[in-house]
């Protein structure tokens, strides 16, 4: 008789545990700001923060319902997981916490003049590399629903003030110019932009911690505003609790989203992850792209030079790269293809740097970089093994195990089966 063995594999801890939102208040602004919000095209300095310490920090919330994967989370309350916080799931109603820190003017201007309390004011200036700056964001509030249309609104904005623009103007606002707010956003005005989070009693938000505690918050969405290259302009990033100290509300910042890209990106790709990276190449087996893109409306035909360096060859180590593409009127992106090619010799690691060299808005030298590296492969070493019969009659598995080489990998036996292992009655 054969003995069976079952083996279960119980994932539903770790996917639980990997779906939530968490937190760290290990980094102070001026690393949130320069380590974490900030993306290409931007530079920053002065940066600032007035509320409580433990309002500002760091978030991931990979498979949340959030929307944002990863940024700068900041609070009417705290951001801390003691049960206060935005950490899901939803499971209190009126979820909060009164910091005892003062309100802001700015903000209770918004609101008709109604005090605001537990302000979180982050605010530096910065320098644009073009015409446009951008950050994405998702506001939530404990608002949700039940105050909407009241004046216990929490309200947040961001000020932007430098040159062009007409003393501080709010650019948290929807397509239409209507101001993201509680009562603007919510389920029965510009609900296209709003997600319902349950009241803190309603499944499955109150039991799965992919859920965030909020009761509402928004889509993702982008604040925008029109700058000139090179100058300096001043932004501030606040919100408040309005009515009373009672009920927080959050603002998420994504990372890397405060960015003033140029008209011109360069991306890179392989054919095949041998490494576990998107940039090494195995000699003879994986292919790398490059793709050049361009922005904008009437655009002129262009040929852009490429400086190519490493260790590595141009034409030997790895299929001929040009010196230049060029883009045909209105063309906007080129692609370059190429292989790491197999010589047949065990050599060290080997290297591939191009540097595209454009102009930006601000008719400054703009120099993009993608780099590879080239890997030999181990020499691939096929090893077949099998257990021991326990019983005359059993079926006995021989197993293919390979080391070395690049996979996938194939398999044929003589029986025609396609497995890495198969069965066999001796």
């Amino acid at each position: 008789m054969k003995n069976l063995f079952f083996f279960i594999l119980i994932v539903l801890g770790p996917l639980e545990l990997f779906s939530q939102l968490t937190t760290s208040t290990a980094q102070g602004p001026t690393a949130l700001v320069q380590n974490i919000l900030l993306g290409p095209g931007v530079t920053v300095s002065n940066i600032q923060y007035n509320g409580a310490n433990t309002a500002i920090g760091s978030f991931t919330a990979p498979n949340t319902n959030l929307g944002i994967a990863s940024g700068i989370v900041m609070t009417t309350g705290t951001v801390l997981n003691n049960g206060n916080g935005p950490h899901g799931p939803n499971n209190q109603a009126s979820s909060g916490f009164d910091n005892k820190t003062p309100g802001l003017s700015l903000l209770s201007n918004l609101v008709g003049g109604t005090t605001t309390y537990n302000a979180s004011i982050l605010e530096f200036d910065f320098v644009p590399y073009s015409d446009t700056v951008r950050f994405k964001y998702v506001f939530g509030s404990e608002e949700y629903p039940e105050f909407v249309g009241s004046t216990f609104n929490d309200v947040f904005a961001f000020f932007i003030s430098g040159p062009g623009i007409a003393g501080q103007q709010n650019i948290a606002k929807l397509a239409n110019g209507q101001a993201v707010t509680i009562n603007n956003v919510n389920s029965g005005s510009n609900n296209l932009f709003y997600v319902d989070n349950g009241d803190g009693s309603t499944p499955p938000y109150d039991s799965s911690p992919q859920y965030i505690q909020y009761d509402g918050f928004t889509k993702v969405l982008e604040a925008v505003s029109k700058v000139e290259c090179g100058e300096t302009y001043h932004l501030i990033i606040t919100l408040a609790d309005a009515g009373d100290p009672m009920y927080d509300s959050g603002i998420f910042l994504e990372a890397n989203s405060l960015s003033s890209e140029g008209d011109f990106n360069v991306s890179s790709s392989i054919s095949y992850q041998a490494y576990g990276d998107s940039k090494t190449l195995a000699e003879g087996c994986v292919s790398g792209s490059v793709t050049f893109e361009r922005s904008g409306n009437n655009l002129p035909a262009l040929t852009i030079p490429i400086t190519i360096s490493g260790t590595a060859t141009n034409g030997v180590d790895y299929t001929t790269i040009p010196s230049s593409i060029s883009f045909n009127q209105n063309q906007t992106s080129v692609t370059l293809n190429f292989d790491a090619i197999s010589d047949g010799n065990q050599e060290p690691d080997e290297t591939i740097l191009l540097s595209f060299v454009t102009k930006d808005a601000c008719n400054n030298d703009v120099i993009l970089n993608v780099d590879f590296i080239i890997k030999d492969p181990e020499p691939i070493q096929v090893t077949v093994e099998s257990g021991g019969v326990l019983c005359p009659g059993d079926d006995l598995e021989v197993i293919a195990s390979i080391t070395g080489g690049v996979g996938p990998f194939s398999y044929l036996w003589n029986t025609n089966e396609t497995t890495s292992s198969i069965f066999v009655t001796p």
